[in-house]
């Protein structure tokens, strides 16, 4: 499966394509998904940046891709450009908004807090596991700590995307001076 973005006047929408053995799979139309489709967090606003990042990989071992997409721009609070990732189901059939999780900083068991200018979600990246293993994700802020930025880490599990176990890391665990290198702001 792969992405593409569509500016709107409100907001940008993801629009998979389903991929096979051969290729991609072009009898099955892509769909556009805003952020306003049934069953998708949050609010379709403008300057969300909805897929201003996007991955696909497996994350819970069925076989099929889950759609992973930044929301850097996303308001959380009164934390303006705070975060959030979006994490699409996959299925057979495509991904729709049923079972979307959406993940930030203040999730039960993510480190950190929703700052303003985070952009959590600002780059996403799968990392595959081996067969029937279920992927990792990195999510990164590039805009963390005063545009420092930082990488988290997710272990994919059978029941899909987890937060607990989750792990953070920047310049500082690095042994590097921390400094406004805006880290993980490229990740894949």
């Amino acid at each position: 499966m792969k992405t593409s973005r569509l500016r709107t006047a409100s907001a940008i929408l993801v629009t998979p394509a389903l991929g096979g053995p051969m290729g991609q799979n072009t009898s099955v139309k892509p769909k556009w998904i805003p952020q306003a489709t049934a069953g998708v967090p949050g609010a379709d606003e403008k300057g969300d940046a909805m897929g201003a990042s996007a991955a696909v990989g497996d994350l819970d071992g069925d076989g099929y891709g889950e759609v992973v997409v930044g929301l850097p721009g996303e308001d959380v609070g009164t934390a303006k450009d705070a975060d959030g990732v979006l994490v699409f189901k996959g299925r057979a059939s495509g991904i729709t908004g049923a079972d979307t999780k959406v993940i930030g900083q203040s999730t039960v068991d993510i480190p950190g807090v929703d700052e303003q200018g985070d952009a959590f979600g600002g780059e996403v990246h799968v990392v595959s596991g081996a067969k029937n293993v279920p992927a990792t994700r990195a999510v990164a802020a590039p805009g963390e700590n005063t545009s420092q930025g930082g990488v988290w880490l997710f272990k994919g599990s059978r029941t899909g995307p987890v937060t607990k176990g989750s792990i953070s890391f920047g310049e500082a665990i690095l042994g590097v001076a921390p400094s406004a290198v805006r880290f993980g702001n490229w990740l894949g």
